[in-house]
């Protein structure tokens, strides 16, 4: 097992960087083997650790006896361990979902909580008996291209170290190194559809083919690969087609069909709509009449007007507000975006900069990452924000530059702004500050990628 979770943690540059880890652990076989093996490399990777488990609020006494292994066994090793305890039969009510779906919810808003406080990878312990599960659950309930690849071996800062190492295989790591783990009752009831895969489906498969995990696994591969190709022919696509947050139609209607139904499911996963059935026709339909409006949520719809296609939020009196630290890795800022900063060597950023593949916009989002202090936050527009523009070195209000470019009143608080107590540092789509800008004493970049 040590040595296909060493491969794949070097395949990816999981660990490249060394620094704060978040390791998520539940207290099973699979988060316990994890903790053991990120324990036993911490130094040949020079990786700091911490854990956090989340206390679903599900199963009682079983649960704490959960919580307590893990917390006894980071105080055992030396690990900081936080603990996170939620009421997910309350919020799965509350937000009208299941049990299982609302778990993951609430986990996976608990890490990234931790790890904005430590500036952390996150380490979760997805195996390929997950990945394989995963792809056969998304193929019964219907899906594309992606949602057949299973897991992604990498997230943003998510890293999953154990993700081509079988359940059986890390077992067997546990028995090999004796490692206590606990077992979720839940693990075993059919009333769980990934359970039912696991018990009954996979079983069956195995019987046609021995060696199901490590077939499955190629065809993964294979597949996302695949999705990899689709998906950056994609998006370049949308970069040739989009001006300030809208996109050409006469530039849409030259694409591949397959390609432009992807596109239009990225436009809408940039703000954080989740589609539904046949939005992704209609909006289809009507960017080939040239004209039209598709209606996505309660506040929420697509336009084709004057040749562009565009998605809008209806104008609400409430301010939506959000102060989210500047750190490397993936954020969730409160707008339902995120932010990706990526920091460079400056000799890697300029040699992307000069490859033929790369889109003008990486010029607007690259920023001297040593110019920018440990308080800088991102968040909306306020009354009163200014920008000096580089280029230009002339200062001029937010409000005035978005007039300018003649930016929808509906969609200015939705634009981040990255500042300090200074002042504004950048603000996306007119770039940085002369403050932060790059020059030839820059070592490092920060480059800031906004996914909506």
């Amino acid at each position: 097992m040590k040595a296909k979770a060493l491969a794949s943690i070097e395949q990816y540059s999981m660990l490249s960087d060394g620094g704060p880890v978040l390791v998520c652990v539940s207290g099973g076989a699979d988060s316990m083997a994890l903790l053991h093996l990120l324990y036993s490399i911490r130094e040949q990777y020079s990786i700091t650790l911490s854990v956090c488990h989340v206390n679903h609020g599900i199963r009682g006494k079983e649960a704490l006896r959960d919580q307590r292994l893990v917390e006894d066994t980071c105080r055992r090793i030396g690990i900081p361990c936080k603990t996170v305890a939620m009421d997910v039969p309350a919020l799965a009510r509350e937000r009208g979902l299941s049990l299982e779906e609302c778990g993951r919810q609430v986990r996976y808003e608990a890490f990234e909580r931790l790890a904005n406080q430590f500036n952390a990878r996150i380490a979760t312990a997805h195996t390929l008996s997950d990945s394989i599960e995963t792809m056969l659950l998304n193929l019964a309930r219907g899906t594309g291209l992606k949602g057949l690849c299973g897991i992604p071996p990498v997230r943003g800062r998510i890293i999953r170290p154990l993700i081509a190492v079988t359940r059986e295989e890390v077992e067997q790591y546990c028995l090999n190194n004796n490692i206590k783990y606990e077992t979720d009752s839940t693990n075993l009831q059919r009333d769980y559809a990934r359970n039912r895969i696991r018990m009954d489906i996979i079983p069956v498969l195995k019987e046609i083919n021995p060696s199901l995990e490590q077939t499955i696994a190629r065809e993964l591969c294979a597949l996302s690969g695949d999705e990899e190709f689709i998906n950056s022919e994609t998006i370049k696509a949308l970069n040739a087609c989009e001006q300030n947050g809208r996109y050409k139609i006469d530039l849409l209607l030259t694409l591949n069909p397959a390609i432009l139904n992807r596109a239009v499911l990225t436009i809408l996963k940039r703000y954080h709509v989740l589609p539904q059935s046949g939005h992704v026709h209609r909006i289809a339909g009507i960017i080939k009449q040239n004209g039209g409006c598709v209606t996505l949520t309660t506040n929420t719809y697509a336009e084709v007007k004057d040749g562009f296609l565009s998605v809008n939020v209806h104008n609400t009196s409430e301010a939506i507000d959000y102060c989210v630290p500047f750190c490397e890795g993936e954020s969730l800022l409160g707008t339902g975006l995120s932010v990706m900063v990526t920091v460079l060597p400056i000799k890697e950023y300029q040699n992307t900069i000069c490859s033929k593949k790369i889109h003008p916009n990486l010029l607007k989002n690259g920023l001297d990452y040593d110019k920018i202090i440990r308080t800088a936050v991102f968040r909306p527009r306020k009354e009163g924000d200014k920008l000096t523009l580089t280029a230009r070195r002339c200062t001029k209000t937010l409000k005035k530059l978005f007039n300018e470019q003649k930016i929808p009143p509906e969609q200015r608080g939705l634009l981040p702004v990255l500042a300090d107590e200074t002042g504004v540092l950048w603000v996306e789509g007119f770039g940085c500050s002369p403050r932060a800008e790059i020059t030839e004493a820059t070592k490092r970049v920060a480059v800031i990628d906004i996914i909506r």
